[in-house]
């Protein structure tokens, strides 16, 4: 973090990076507050077209703290003093790595655990001693020496194979916790066949939350229900949810008492809104109809195309979450009793990507169509890393055609080059 000038007064501690970064092909994500909301962590992500690679870097407030190329999903330590991130540092390429860096304290890196897949998730829990995060398990055949891992293999499940994942039957996602001072292997929290995503902490640090579908049909619906594995080895998992809809990404209060969630009951109907879900911590499995739609009023969803980030918790009566609105999506503040409808914190022709809060401090992640997203602190946009490709092109036209039936109306974007020219043809890139 730089140091203000003794004679001009100090900058905001959030203020911009503008021009010291900054390559036209640069974009922030991953926003996250620390616990005193003193300073804002951030992914800056480069793509170098020579080198046909995409880098990422992590900084705070206005300077990079890591040296990788692949460093991402910063989180805080509930003191404040040190910064969990993941990368790709191991001997293997391919490997993947998590991390613990001081910030404003004494100490070195400490590089925690290599896992042969990509580490997802990385949460702190509330006393500082473990950080959980998700990874895939790979059968053993993976680590075969010879060519007999290739040999023909059975799969006995739908969804086996998955876009951008390929075959996951043998390699599910895992829930492990590991110890934040590097002393200890990370332990599976949830071996088995069945994926999970997401992770939680309860608030006394005993059990982690996350989102799986475990009952017998689970290959052939879109159910998922909600899980709490204590760190006993051995111990049962507690189903929170009555497996009658999709619930996921869960979030805890900071008391303790209530689990937030983003879903939508009966899974046989799809398409249809996610919404804020709240339920009580302690308890039997909550059944759809006992959930509280704390978002219930806003008739918008709250799964967004572009990443749906876990709801955040400004209070124990209050929460922020994100919720699409005809190619824009808004950032929202939510009463988790649902007692008035939720209240839109942005506004205009913008996406929220990230979000973050904490000490009162807000921030989020924003792009647009002409621009690829910054940092914002509050409402103050904080980097300027994509200032050279947003020049490049004219703002983008936005129109409408109508549905074959006629019933509505689908949203249509152009944009074109700054240097425009009507009497020339130009290739045309299509996203549907």
């Amino acid at each position: 973090m730089s140091t203000p000038d003794a004679e001009t007064p100090p900058p905001s501690p959030h203020r911009a990076i503008a021009e010291r970064l900054v390559d036209e092909r640069s974009w922030v994500s991953s926003p996250a507050v620390s616990p005193d909301g003193a300073h804002v962590a951030f992914v800056v992500s480069t793509t170098d077209l020579t080198a046909n690679v995409t880098r990422s870097v992590i900084w705070i407030d206005d300077a990079p703290v890591s040296a990788g190329e692949h460093d991402g999903n910063p989180v805080w330590s509930p003191d404040g003093h040190h910064l969990a991130f993941t990368s790709k540092r191991g001997e293997k390429k391919g490997d993947a790595t998590l991390h613990v860096l001081p910030v404003g304290t004494p100490g070195e890196l400490r590089t925690l655990c290599t896992r042969d897949e990509g580490i997802d998730s990385p949460a702190w829990s509330p006393d500082g001693k473990w950080i959980a995060f998700v990874s895939r398990t790979r059968h053993e055949r993976y680590g075969a020496k010879d060519v007999t891992w290739q040999a023909p293999r059975k799969v006995e499940r739908l969804q086996g194979r998955l876009d951008g994942e390929d075959w996951v039957f043998d390699r599910p996602s895992h829930v492990y916790v590991v110890a934040s001072d590097g002393t200890a292997p990370p332990r599976n929290l949830t071996p088995g066949d069945h994926q999970h995503h997401g992770v939680t902490w309860r608030a006394d640090s005993s059990a982690v939350i996350t989102s799986a579908a475990r009952h017998d049909t689970w290959d052939r619906e879109l159910t998922a229900d909600l899980y709490e594995f204590g760190l006993d080895s051995g111990a049962e998992p507690r189903r929170l949810t009555g497996t009658d809809g999709c619930y996921h990404t869960p979030s805890v209060s900071p008391d303790g008492s209530k689990i937030a969630f983003i879903g939508f009951p009966d899974p046989l109907t799809y398409p249809q809104n996610a919404r804020v879900g709240v339920i009580p911590a302690d308890g039997e499995a909550v059944p759809a109809d006992a959930i509280v739609w704390a978002s219930a009023d806003h008739d918008r969803t709250f799964e967004a195309i572009f990443g749906t980030p876990s709801p955040v918790w400004e209070d124990d009566e209050t929460l922020l979450a994100t919720a699409e609105d005809r190619g824009s999506t808004h950032l929202y503040r939510i009463a988790a009793d649902g007692s008035v409808p939720p209240k839109p914190l942005t506004s205009g022709a913008l996406t929220v990507a990230g979000l973050s809060a904490a000490a009162g401090v807000i921030a989020t992640t924003r792009t647009t169509v002409e621009r690829p997203a910054e940092l914002f602190v509050g409402d103050e946009r904080s980097t300027d890393v994509a200032a050279r490709l947003a020049a490049s092109l004219l703002p983008a036209e936005h129109f409408t055609v109508p549905t074959t039936d006629g019933t509505d109306e689908i949203d249509c974007w152009i944009t074109r080059p700054a240097d425009f020219d009507e009497t020339q043809r130009y290739p045309v890139l299509l996203n549907v």
